[in-house]
C-alpha cells in the first residue's frame, strides 16, 4: 500500500472524527474536557487503524470500504493494546520508587 493511500484513509477517518466532534459540541453541548478526551482517543484509534490495515490494503482499494471494514474486534484490539501500555507504564512507575 502506498503512503498516499494511507494518507487518504487517515484523512477520511480524521474527517469522520472531526464531524463527530462537531456534533458533540454543537448538538449535544459537550464540555471542552469531554471534547478533548474524545478527540485524543478517536484520533489515536484512527492512527492505530491506519497502521493495522496498512499492510492488508491495496493501493486501489476504496477508502470508504476501508473505513467500513472496522469492526468491534478492531476496537477491542485497540483498547487491549491501550490497556497493556497503561498497565506496563504503571508497573514501571511503581517499581521506580
Amino acid at each position: 500500500m502506498s503512503a498516499t493511500s494511507v494518507q487518504v484513509i487517515s484523512s477520511r477517518l480524521d474527517d469522520l472524527v472531526n464531524g463527530f466532534l462537531k456534533v458533540l459540541a454543537n448538538e449535544r453541548g459537550s464540555s471542552t474536557h469531554t471534547l478533548r478526551a474524545y478527540q485524543r482517543e478517536l484520533h489515536g484509534f484512527a492512527a492505530w487503524v491506519n497502521g493495522h490495515y496498512e499492510s492488508e490494503q491495496s493501493a486501489d482499494q476504496n477508502v470508504d470500504q476501508s473505513v467500513q471494514r472496522i469492526e468491534h474486534t478492531d476496537i477491542r484490539a485497540y483498547l487491549g493494546r491501550r490497556f497493556r501500555r497503561l498497565t506496563l507504564g504503571s508497573m514501571i512507575w511503581s517499581t521506580a520508587f
